[in-house]
């Protein structure tokens, strides 16, 4: 999402585009970005459809969401816009003479590749994937172990999660013969 705004802020700030255009784009950055959330939104909460028909619906609202924030709301559905209220330019067709529509459509399209992630609400960053199983080895970023040597460890642990895909739990039964869960008193 971060990377949709800041190519769109990058393409609005190309000066061979119509200014116009260019205009619209810097003052809508938000709200270009709002549209994608809330269609993903609007997916997530769909209870009566398969997981295919979810990610099918998210990318053709993803693949219009540039055209209806640029003022063309014909393959606008009702839930994604209501056309009564839209009394505005159609910038779609100076966009499309001047090349930036076909620019804008590239940047949108990363998104309909992730759609999925998108509809799980997950980042398809894999640095930020594993900083927060880092995080929730070593309790959040509330406490420092870095002076008790426990942070290397837990770290570890982090690492041995992550490529495993297996909770902790199943290491520590191995090598302990015992579930974590439950406490032995040792006399």
């Amino acid at each position: 999402m971060r990377n949709y705004a800041s190519k769109l802020t990058t393409l609005a700030r190309n000066s061979s585009y119509p200014l116009r255009v260019r205009k619209f784009i810097l003052s809508n950055i938000k709200r270009f970005r709002c549209d994608v959330q809330m269609a993903a939104l609007h997916w997530r909460k769909e209870i009566n459809t398969t997981k295919t028909q979810k990610i099918k619906g998210l990318r053709s609202d993803l693949i219009n969401a540039p055209y209806h924030r640029l003022g063309y709301h014909s393959n606008c559905r009702s839930y994604f816009c209501d056309r009564s209220k839209q009394i505005q330019l159609n910038l779609v067709p100076e966009a499309e003479t001047s090349g930036m529509m076909r620019e804008i459509v590239n940047i949108a399209s990363r998104l309909v590749t992730n759609a999925e992630s998108l509809l799980e609400n997950k980042t398809s960053n894999i640095c930020e994937q594993f900083n927060s199983v880092i995080n929730k080895h070593i309790a959040g970023k509330r406490l420092n172990f870095s002076s008790r040597g426990n942070y290397n460890t837990r770290v570890e642990a982090a690492i041995v999660s992550f490529n495993s895909k297996q909770y902790l739990r199943q290491i520590h039964k191995t090598l302990t013969k015992c579930s974590p869960g439950k406490m032995h008193i040792y006399v």
